[in-house]
């Protein structure tokens, strides 16, 4: 082994995660604000900041690029283990309290089984190809439109929060000690008409018979629209910057990725299944599990649902529609990984079915170390 080269690997491998990570929080944050500037709708902002996988994204984008479509399939398949069996397990195991599961975690956690079942019956069935990735990207269309119109007919909505009951002209009248002649004399004394929304002075003689605009308000409200311009202008250049450092972390992440799984001796699959996607997902997603379950557990089920959904439509789409037919690239992952996925989504719809306890983010963090391990080790074999 040439440990010149393989430390240099590691470094460039660390690196890259860390700008990975950076790159990521940056484009999602300022894009989640821009969006709102524009008017987007609120939906579609939430799906594009909490419900996408912008990082593994970028990584399947750059492994196709450099010709690498086996490492990109197994850090798609990885992820979504790690999603589930790591950080939604890593949840469980710290909250202390008993979780409540709202009617969209269920449907979430459904709609990923769904996901995962046609994933598992084309991978089954050998059709995990161009016709196979074309159907993915499709599916994944149709999630989306199905999400915003469930979302805007109010079938997926979250909870109200509290609510500010503002005082209104019939509320101040009800709880006004006055009576409707004292309020109306005590007007006229001051010489002013009060409407729901309109302060208005009765005029006298020194009222002028035409207003100007003061020069002041139109000086504001110009300072106003620039600087709303301008803060616009910030929020998209600090979103390319995070999308310029996403495209170099994930080009780096993917060069580094495969010299290290040739200098271990480990199938590039393996490698993205075990190593790649652990150190891409559980970093960010453990964090992230932690200060979301305490009181916002539903949050934590759609975003892992939704980023599972994402991986496996989208992201797999793009992989075997890019692979032009390459015959090789289904048989890089066995029957038993894609099982695991499948497991995985039904785990998920069974604990948000029965409400999860604290021994079952043990018992996923004891099988999501088991997989792991079985992996490498299977991989070393294999060698």
């Amino acid at each position: 082994m040439d440990w010149e080269n393989f430390v240099l690997n590691c470094c460039a491998f660390v690196a890259g995660l860390y700008l990975l990570h950076y790159g990521e929080d940056l484009f999602v944050d300022h894009l989640g604000i821009v969006a709102k500037r524009f008017k987007i709708p609120e939906t579609l902002v939430v799906l594009l900041t909490v419900g996408a996988e912008w990082e593994e994204l970028a990584i399947v984008i750059a492994a196709i690029y450099q010709h690498q479509p086996s490492l990109a399939l197994g850090n798609v398949v990885g992820s979504c283990i790690a999603n589930v069996l790591g950080a939604f397990g890593f949840g469980l195991l710290v909250h202390d309290f008993l979780p409540r599961f709202d009617r969209n975690s269920k449907v979430y956690a459904g709609a990923l089984l769904i996901v995962s079942s046609v994933y598992l019956y084309l991978a089954l069935t050998g059709h995990l190809d161009l016709t196979g990735g074309i159907f993915f990207l499709v599916m994944f269309a149709v999630y989306l439109v199905s999400i915003c119109s469930a979302i805007y007919d109010n079938i997926l909505s979250p909870p109200p929060g509290p609510t500010v009951n503002f005082p209104t002209p019939d509320t101040m009248e009800e709880s006004s000690p006055r009576s409707e002649d004292t309020l109306d004399e005590f007007h006229r004394e001051l010489h002013i008409s009060i409407f729901p929304t309109i302060l208005q002075c009765h005029p006298d003689e020194s009222t002028p018979l035409v207003r100007h605009p003061d020069s002041s308000t139109i000086s504001l409200e110009q300072v106003g629209s620039t600087t709303t311009l301008n803060g616009i202008l910030y929020h998209a250049i600090r979103m390319f910057i995070g999308l310029l450092a996403l495209t170099i972390s994930a080009y780096l992440l993917v060069h580094a990725s495969s010299s290290l799984a040739s200098a271990l001796y480990l199938p590039p699959t393996t490698f993205g299944i075990s190593l790649l996607s652990f150190f891409t997902t559980i970093p960010e997603k453990i964090p992230v599990a932690y200060a979301t379950w305490r009181g916002h557990s539903r949050v934590m089920v759609a975003s892992t649902a939704g980023a599972n959904i994402f991986l496996l439509s989208l992201c797999s789409g793009l992989i075997f529609v890019s692979g032009n037919g390459h015959e090789e690239l289904a048989k890089d992952i066995t029957a038993f990984e894609v099982w695991v996925v499948w497991i995985c989504s039904l785990l998920l719809m069974l604990i948000v079915f029965v409400r999860g306890r604290k021994w079952m983010g043990g018992i996923l963090l004891g099988f999501y170390t088991a997989f792991i391990a079985g992996e490498i080790t299977g991989g070393l074999g294999k060698s």
